[in-house]
This record gives C-alpha cells, structure tokens and sequence, in this order.
C-alpha cells in the first residue's frame, strides 16, 4: 500500500477546537497515542528515505519509508514489531547498523478516523505552538495518488486548515531540531536508558 498524506501546524488552542469538530463527523472513531522515537534520516531537505525506531503505546518497532518527506508526500512504509519494552535493544541494533546519531521525539496524538482517512492531530508537552496536524488515507496504485491526494486537500479547507508548503515544513522540522526535541548521540547512551526513564 502506498501512504499519502499532508500536513499542517496545530497549535493547542487549535487542536480543542478542531478535535469536537472531527469527533461529530459520522462513523467518526477516536483513540489517542504516545509515540516516541529516533529519527536518524537528517536533515528533511530533500529526504527521500526515513529511518526510525519507535515505541507506539509501548510496542517497538524499526521503520523504514521510502520516498519524498514534506508537507504533501506518497510513500512506501517498512516496518519490523520488535516487542513491548525492547526500545533499548532498538537502538543497539541500529547502532550495529551504522545509526549513532538522531533526533529523540516524542507526540501525543489524538487520532479521528473518518471514512478511511486519519487525522492525527499532534502535541507535545510544553510547546503549545508547536503542534502537528496530518491527513492520511492509504491506496493501492500510483494511479489513484492524485485524487487522494485532492480529498485530503479539501478536507483541510472545509475544517480550516492552512497546509504546510514543502518550504514551511521543512524549515518547522528545522525549528522542532532547535527548539524541542533534544539530540541523541549514541557516544553518550547507557544501556537500558531508555526503560528506565520513559519505561520503554
């Protein structure tokens, strides 16, 4: 399957005014999510090729996908479940790898799910302003990318949703390296870090 998805800046206050919003479409289903994650791919520049590892509501896994990363994108996910609690031995692995160095991030989102199409509207702690939102819908051929592509577009302007050009979301992930989410540099891990202190 191919993933097609776009994205726009959520701050807080615009987040408790949409969410009601998509929660009252019908068929509309709600969860919510804590992710955290290494992303060793660099700088989102001309980034054709993701490589994480993450915990989702406790479960590692190691993730890889392939194609152009922006604020419109289409691409092909890889993805390994390694197991619950086993985020520590992630990071082995991908230092056996070659992958010493990334950004260590962490979201909470809500999640709406609405006529196969997901919103994931994205927070985290002690940033307001720096928020998330991303529309996904998942087809099966290249053909079908465009027109996907044009129903998530307007799905944004009937919920008033400004989204990110490629040049506004490259320099916001810029923003989020400076600001936010601290480096993770292997040279300085102690094993079991990570269960110990985000109980990962």
């Amino acid at each position: 399957m191919i993933e097609v998805e776009i994205r726009g800046p959520l701050t807080d206050a615009k987040k408790q005014e949409l969410l009601p919003l998509l929660l009252v479409k019908p068929g509309a289903t709600h969860r919510t999510q804590r992710r955290i994650f290494i992303d060793y791919s660099g700088s989102p520049v001309g980034r054709t090729k993701d490589v994480r590892i993450r915990t989702t509501d406790g479960v590692s896994e190691i993730m890889i996908k392939l194609g152009a990363y922006g604020a419109e994108d289409q691409r092909q996910e890889f993805g390994v479940k390694v197991g619950e609690h086993k985020f520590d031995e992630c990071v082995g692995v991908m230092h056996a790898l070659g992958y010493d160095e990334g950004f260590l991030c962490e979201w909470s989102s809500d999640i709406v799910a609405v006529d196969g199409i997901d919103f994931v509207l994205k927070s985290t702690k002690g940033f307001p302003e720096w928020g998330l939102i991303e529309a996904d819908i998942e087809v099966a051929t290249v053909a079908e990318i465009p027109a996907a592509r044009s129903t998530l577009k307007n799905l944004f302007a009937e919920n008033g949703i400004a989204p990110h050009t490629d040049e506004s979301f490259a320099e916001y992930v810029l923003g989020l390296e400076r600001e936010v989410f601290p480096k993770f540099h292997y040279s300085e891990y102690t094993p079991g870090y990570f269960a110990k202190t985000f109980g990962i």
